[in-house]
């Protein structure tokens, strides 16, 4: 029988659904009752779609059911244990408020933050902080191209990489882009020694110790040839180049930047409403 019931709710369910905005307002019946309190089917039908399957609804549906009962048995009798209990409606109160302070602030700070860092702010955040950015692992500053050993043009390619001119590594990227290789060609972008791994064949780092006054590496493997070309490398331990470090000292200022601004509204709101005596200590 309850089956049955189910079946029948479940598809006034979906016919709701499905004509959410062209049905009339009628009185519903509860789907389930703890106490004085009902759960409705309004209280929930957002969560069911029209795409969704006979069998995904229904469990659904007596999942949701389920937990509201038990949810609702539990709060019913917390309330009883501790109806009176001054701190809940405090701990309440002030969450509210909590709330409602976080979400004006994070508004304000949308509209008013200064999000900009000039490179000299940075620099000097840097340099007197270099200690806070020392390298776990090498960073690597390289050129980076893979292409598959049937390569088109492919001496061409080589003699492209072997120059030094601006407009052969135009020609390369030009190249790698025209036929969707794999490449990494920006001279002031590094990368951990574990990102270029990930680019190379296994074990290319760990059989051939990358050096700086060694600048042209090849590797290949069954299906592709790999060229690399190490302009700089930072050693582990070092401080990472600012380049590297820019992203975190950027957090970092913002984050501060952040604090900041919300004191500076906190105390020339005080200010101004204390001014009209809005604020009164007694």
């Amino acid at each position: 029988m309850y089956h049955y019931s189910f079946i029948l709710f479940l598809f006034s369910l979906l016919i709701i659904v499905g004509c959410k905005s062209e049905m009339p307002q009628t009185e519903e019946s509860p789907v389930a009752r703890v106490f004085d309190k009902n759960l409705y089917i309004s209280d929930f039908q957002d969560l069911i779609t029209s795409q969704m399957s006979e069998e995904d609804s229904i469990a659904l549906v007596q999942a949701y059911s389920r937990k509201w009962v038990r949810d609702e048995l539990l709060f019913q009798q917390a309330s009883k244990a501790i109806a009176s209990d001054k701190e809940i409606n405090r701990l309440v109160a002030d969450y509210r408020a909590s709330l409602i302070i976080n979400k004006y602030e994070a508004s304000f700070l949308q509209k008013n933050l200064d999000t900009t860092f000039t490179q000299e702010i940075l620099q000097k955040h840097y340099d007197e902080n270099k200690d806070q950015f020392i390298l776990k692992s090498n960073a690597i500053q390289c050129y980076y191209m893979r292409l598959p050993q049937n390569a088109p043009n492919i001496d061409q390619v080589k003699k492209w990489w072997r120059s030094a001119a601006a407009e052969d590594t135009d020609a390369l990227e030009q190249y790698a882009m025209q036929y969707e290789f794999d490449y990494f060609l920006n001279p002031n972008k590094w990368l951990r020694k574990e990102e270029l791994a990930t680019k190379l064949p296994e074990d290319a780092l760990k059989e051939q110790k990358l050096r700086s006054k060694q600048k042209d590496y090849t590797f290949k493997d069954d299906f592709y040839i790999y060229l690399l070309k190490v302009n700089k490398i930072v050693p582990e331990g070092d401080p990472a180049p600012l380049d590297f470090a820019t992203s975190d000292i950027k957090k970092i200022l913002l984050k501060k930047r952040k604090l900041e601004t919300l004191k500076s509204l906190a105390s020339e709101m005080y200010q101004r409403e204390l001014s009209k005596k809005n604020v009164e200590f007694f």
